[in-house]
């Protein structure tokens, strides 16, 4: 498909629709029972640019349709904001040699400042998954003790 061509949907004498490159063509690109079938086609073929024309039965536009390109999308604004010009490299400073190698301390890595922290929310406490149960190991039954009667009956009696 050439750019910005233009395609028409016309009526034919034998009551079929053509597809075709210009109105008074004398050959159609192809022929169509319906009418519907043949704006398909149409719509398919003008774009991505292009224009489809669609005529009545007595030869007068019904619907004309044009096809543009989708606009391209702008890159976002905070992108192009991050981007930073290169630094330029200093030249690499003399270094100067430590008397004795072996004793050479390291520096101290530099600090960095805490930053501002924010009060944190006050969270909910995890709630705890109970413990997996394991099946306890059968111990044999222990005697329960026989049931003490009250004491004082007892010492009372010896009293008298």
């Amino acid at each position: 498909m050439a750019k910005g061509q233009t395609y028409h949907v016309v009526p034919r004498e034998d009551g079929k629709w053509a597809l075709q490159t210009a109105k008074k063509a004398k050959r159609a690109m192809k022929i169509f029972v319906k009418k519907t079938e043949a704006v398909a086609r149409g719509k398919a073929l003008a774009q991505p640019v292009g224009k489809l024309v669609v005529y009545k039965k007595d030869d007068s536009v019904q619907n004309e349709y044009a096809f543009k390109p989708a606009p391209k999308k702008a890159a976002p604004k905070k992108a192009a904001a991050k981007k930073k010009p290169a630094a330029k490299k200093k030249p690499a400073a003399k270094k100067k040699p430590a008397a004795k190698k072996k004793t050479a301390a390291k520096k101290p890595a530099a600090k960095k400042k805490p930053a501002a922290k924010k009060p944190a929310a006050k969270k909910k406490p995890a709630a705890k998954k109970p413990a997996a149960k394991k099946p306890a190991a059968k111990k044999p039954a222990a005697k329960k003790p026989a049931a003490k009667k009250p004491a004082a009956k007892k010492t009372a009696a010896k009293k008298k």
